[in-house]
C-alpha cells in the first residue's frame, strides 16, 4: 500500500488548501484528491505533477508501507 501526507502538506502553512483548492490548481478532481489522500492510489503522472506543486520529490510525499 502507498502512503502519503498530502493531507498534511495541503494544509500546512504556505498552502493551507481545501481538496478543491488543490483539484483545481493540479488539474485534478476533488473525488481523487480525496481518493489519493486516503490511500486509494495514485498514477506516476499525478504523483510528479503534486512534487513540482510542492516543490519536493515524489518520495517526499509517497512512500510505500511495510509488509507485516
Amino acid at each position: 500500500m502507498v502512503k502519503n501526507v498530502l493531507k498534511y502538506l495541503r494544509r500546512s502553512e504556505g498552502f493551507d488548501l481545501t481538496q478543491k483548492e488543490l483539484g483545481d490548481a493540479l488539474d485534478l478532481s476533488t473525488v481523487t484528491i480525496y481518493k489519493i489522500e486516503n490511500g486509494l492510489g495514485v498514477n506516476i503522472a499525478t504523483a510528479l505533477k503534486m512534487a513540482k506543486f510542492f516543490n519536493c520529490k515524489v518520495e517526499d510525499i509517497f512512500s510505500l508501507e511495510e509488509e507485516k
